[in-house]
């Protein structure tokens, strides 16, 4: 219930085993969208970053993956709607404002 503001980061954190029966095999890790600002770690290795939080992207881990459990870490930052100046654009925001009313909502980030 804390408000998501410009200069927050949120970290997701999961473990996954990859089949053995996928030895020898590109494998890659999808996403539908992240809201909007991610990097994508793998077992501490900085796979990829993607801006634009209403596009797919996925990265091929292969080769950051290890035998018996590996770490996906995503690092998540999202300025709703406001200006960015790192990035010098603007962010496309749907219904998200730091201002909530009516139709509008509040700040969050989004995993798809």
């Amino acid at each position: 219930m804390k408000t998501f503001t410009k200069d927050d980061i949120l970290w997701y954190e999961k473990e996954v085993e990859i089949p053995k029966n996928w030895e020898g095999k590109h494998v890659l890790i999808n996403f539908g969208a992240v809201d909007w600002n991610c990097e994508v770690f793998i077992n501490k290795n900085k796979v990829g970053q993607h801006t634009g939080g209403y596009s797919d992207f996925y990265f091929d881990i292969t080769g950051f993956l290890k035998e018996g459990k590996n770490t996906i870490l995503l690092k998540v930052r999202d300025v709703a709607d406001r200006v960015y100046f790192d990035w010098g654009k603007y962010q496309p925001v749907g219904k998200k404002t730091n201002k909530p009313n009516s139709i509008w909502y509040s700040p969050s980030s989004s995993i798809w």
